[in-house]
């Protein structure tokens, strides 16, 4: 039973690392930034045009 919950502890942390990785890339194109902030200035900069 405790080992059961040592893996869905590591499975929630992998899932979380991997959610905050999806975050830091472009909606339209998907190039990867280094943080959220920069992936939402190139966007607004380069696909200025398209709307979501």
């Amino acid at each position: 039973m405790f080992g059961f919950g040592i893996i869905l502890t590591a499975l929630a942390d992998r899932l979380a690392q991997r959610r905050n990785k999806e975050r830091k890339r472009c909606d339209i194109c998907r190039q990867r930034f280094d943080t959220y902030e920069a992936a939402e200035e190139h966007r607004r900069k380069v696909h200025a045009d398209v709307m979501i």
